[in-house]
């Protein structure tokens, strides 16, 4: 959920993945929960409006890319792209994050 300040709060199950892919990766040195859920927090902020609505739409709230495409007033097609860029560039945000997990 996005709150009044802009910022977006990561629930349980999008944090029990990340676990879940720390136990995979066995990394060598580890970010904390917390300062994993902070650094997504802040990526998610930097994407474009429609691109951040689509993903926490999708990703967060875990609603059908039907739903997004009525809730956003858009086509099928249009939300694909946007969460297909929102994953490109969380990715790139990301990327020294996946390499500590």
């Amino acid at each position: 959920m996005i709150d009044t300040a802009g910022r977006l709060h990561i629930d349980d199950a999008l944090m029990e993945e990340l676990q879940l892919i720390k136990r995979e990766m066995q990394p060598v040195e580890k970010m904390s929960d917390k300062e994993i859920r902070a650094r997504i927090d802040e990526a998610i902020t930097k994407l474009s409006p429609e691109h951040r609505t689509a993903i926490v739409m999708r990703e967060i709230d875990g609603l059908e890319y039907s739903e997004i495409a009525e809730q956003m007033d858009c086509s099928l097609g249009t939300v694909m792209s946007r969460l297909f860029y929102a994953r490109k560039k969380l990715q790139a945000l990301l990327k020294d994050v996946y390499e500590t997990i």
